[in-house]
């Protein structure tokens, strides 16, 4: 009986480097396709997350003013994001009722927000126990 030959190894492929061990990273794309898939969701979360802040009209923001219901403003430009006291309907024209305490507006020019600030300006002078808070900044 004669002994069979024992197997011997190709040289050009290494020992046991099929697609089931240890250091294999498989496809370059899967890495990438889980990323685009990760940005995909975290993009359809953030759409459909209910905003903070609602658009609202200048003379409506002035009238919140005039009301002494300014928590706090932050102007750059001629953008103006806010917050209420006291939380107030809102009447959006392209949706429905809103009852809102964050908002943001835009003024038509820099001069129309000066006597605003001077106003609330004014009334921290007289009411110094429940300030508004006022962050003017220029524009980005």
């Amino acid at each position: 009986m004669e002994n069979p030959r024992p197997h011997e190894e190709n040289p050009s492929r290494p020992p046991n480097s099929g697609p089931g061990t240890i250091g294999s990273l498989g496809s370059p794309g899967r890495p990438l396709q889980w990323l685009m898939l990760l940005l995909l969701v975290a993009l359809i979360i953030w759409l459909y997350l209910p905003k903070t802040e609602i658009h609202v009209y200048f003379p409506w923001f002035l009238q919140q003013v005039e009301n002494d219901n300014i928590k706090s403003i932050s102007i750059r430009g001629t953008e103006i994001h806010g917050e209420l006291r006291k939380p107030q309907r809102y009447l959006n024209p392209p949706s429905v009722d809103t009852t809102i305490r964050k908002f943001y507006t835009h003024a038509q020019t820099e001069e129309s927000i000066e006597p605003t600030i001077q106003k609330l300006t004014d009334r921290n002078k007289k009411n110094q126990t429940n300030p508004v808070l006022i962050d003017t900044r220029p524009p980005k």
